[in-house]
C-alpha cells in the first residue's frame, strides 16, 4: 500500500479559498517550488515523482501526495511544507500523515519504520516473480509505456533486473531505489535525480528547446552531485554524450562511471496510451492532440521532419462489423491490406504521394468490439514504411484490464 501525506480544510467562504491559494502561492515562491493552480486544480513540483497535487471542491481543498515512490526525504520535506503552510494560511488546515512525522521529527524512524518496510515488502514479491515474468511499478500518470522485458520491472528509475535487484542489501537497494532517501539533497539524491530524466524524459537529443532543457537540467544535477561527493560513481558516459550534444564543457574532469550502457526508455519504441489502445511508436515522438485525436510526430537531430501519425477514436452503441466507406479507398493506391486476429479487424491502404517529398501515406481503420480507431500515417522516408506496417499490427487493445498504479502488489 503506497504511503501518502494529505492536507485539508473546509473552505467556508470565497475569501477563504483565495486566501488558501495565496498561501500556497507565497510558500512555493519562498520554497522556490514549480506552482500551477486554477480554481479547481493545481500541482506543485517538489522534485521527480514528487507532485502535491491540489483539488478545489465546492467547500473544500486537498493538497495530497504520494510519497513512496521518491521516498523517506520527500515525506520529511512534504510534512515540513505542510506544517508552515497550516501556521501561515488563516483558513484553518489539517495534516493527515500516517507516519505521524510532525510528532518526533525522527527520520530514522520514518525511514526505518515505514519505507524500508515498504521495500522489504516489495523485495519479497518481486523475489515470488517468475523469470520471465514482467511487471511495472509505480507508472501510473505516464504519457507513455515502455515495452516490457522478461525479469524486469519498469519503475521511474529504469528497469530493475528481478534478480539483481532483490540480491542487494536492503540500504544498497534503498539508495537506488528512492530518489530522495535522505534527509538533506545529498549527491545520491542529485544522481538518482538525472538518472529517473534520463530514463523517463530524455531523448538524447537537442533538436528542440523542450529536450535542450531536459539535458541541460540531467547535467545540472550531475554536477551537484559531484560536488558533494567525488567519489560518488557518475552516468559519465551519458554526461559526456549530452556535454557533446549542447557543445557545452565538461565540468567534471574526473569521476567515476557507474558503467551505464543505454539509458532511457525513450530511446526504444514505447507504447502510447490512447482509450483503451495502446499504439507502438518511436519513443521520440512528440505527442500532442487535437481535440480527440492524438499526433505522434518523429523528426531527426536536425529537426528535419520524418513521419506524423493520426490517431482517431470513436464507439459505437453496437457491435461494429463494417469498415467505415471511403477512409481506406483510393484508386490510386500501390497497396491495399486487411488482416484479422483474435480481437482486432484492420483494414487500410498505402499510396506514394505526387508532392515535394513523395510523401507515403498510409491509411488505417481498425475495429475491436464496440471501438474503432481511424489512423493516418505520413512517411519521409519509403524505407520506414515496412516498419510502419508491423507497427499497426503490433497495436494492442485490452478492455478488461486497465493498468493499476502499483503491478507490483505491497
Amino acid at each position: 500500500m503506497a504511503i501518502t501525506v494529505s492536507c485539508e480544510g473546509i473552505l467556508r467562504s470565497p475569501e477563504d479559498k483565495l486566501r488558501v491559494m495565496e498561501s500556497i502561492k507565497t510558500l512555493c515562491e519562498r520554497e522556490h517550488l514549480f506552482l500551477e493552480q486554477d480554481q479547481e486544480h493545481g500541482e506543485i513540483i517538489v522534485c521527480p515523482e514528487g507532485i502535491i497535487e491540489i483539488e478545489y471542491r465546492m467547500d473544500y481543498v486537498v493538497l495530497k501526495t504520494t510519497t513512496s515512490v521518491a521516498g523517506a526525504g520527500y515525506h520529511a520535506y512534504v510534512c515540513e511544507f505542510f506544517d508552515q503552510l497550516v501556521n501561515s494560511c488563516a483558513t484553518a488546515l489539517l495534516i493527515d500523515d500516517e507516519c505521524e512525522y510532525l510528532e518526533d521529527h525522527d527520520f530514522e524512524r520514518l525511514r526505518d519504520h515505514y519505507f524500508y518496510s515498504y521495500l522489504h515488502l516489495l523485495l519479497t514479491n518481486m523475489k515470488q516473480m517468475d523469470e520471465q515474468e514482467e511487471a511495472t511499478y509505480a507508472w501510473d500518470n505516464k504519457s507513455y509505456l515502455p515495452l516490457a522485458k522478461s525479469g524486469c520491472v519498469i519503475t521511474p528509475m529504469g528497469y530493475l533486473n528481478v534478480r539483481e535487484f532483490t540480491h542487494q542489501t536492503l540500504d544498497d537497494a534503498a539508495k537506488a531505489f528512492f530518489i530522495w532517501n535522505d534527509l538533506e539533497k545529498n549527491a545520491f539524491f542529485y544522481r538518482n535525480s538525472a538518472l529517473n530524466s534520463m530514463w523517463n524524459d530524455c531523448t538524447f537529443e537537442i533538436g528542440s528547446e523542450a529536450k535542450a532543457s531536459v539535458a541541460e537540467h540531467i547535467l545540472e544535477a550531475i554536477e551537484k552531485a559531484h560536488a558533494l561527493d567525488q567519489k560518488l560513481p557518475l552516468p559519465m558516459k551519458q554526461y559526456r554524450h549530452l556535454c557533446g550534444l549542447l557543445n557545452r564543457p565538461e565540468k567534471i574532469k574526473t569521476a567515476a562511471d557507474m558503467g551505464l550502457d543505454e539509458v532511457g526508455y525513450r530511446l526504444e519504441e514505447v507504447l502510447y496510451p490512447y482509450g483503451s489502445w495502446l499504439i507502438l511508436e518511436d519513443g521520440r515522438c512528440t505527442c500532442s492532440f487535437d481535440h480527440n485525436t492524438m499526433i505522434l510526430t518523429r523528426c531527426d537531430q536536425n529537426q528535419e521532419w520524418l513521419s506524423t501519425m493520426r490517431i482517431t477514436g470513436y464507439t459505437a452503441d453496437h457491435k461494429l462489423k463494417e469498415f467505415a466507406e471511403g477512409f481506406v479507398s483510393r484508386s490510386d493506391a500501390d497497396d491495399v491490406f486487411e488482416w484479422e486476429d483474435e480481437t482486432i479487424r484492420c483494414r487500410g491502404m498505402r499510396v506514394q504521394l505526387n508532392d515535394e517529398q513523395h510523401t507515403i501515406l498510409i491509411q488505417a481503420q481498425l475495429i475491436c468490439e464496440k471501438e474503432t480507431l481511424m489512423i493516418t500515417i505520413e512517411l519521409a522516408d519509403l524505407s520506414t514504411c515496412e516498419r510502419t506496417m508491423e507497427h499497426l499490427h503490433m497495436i494492442l487493445y485490452n478492455k478488461e484490464t486497465e493498468r493499476e498504479e502499483y503491478d507490483v502488489r505491497i
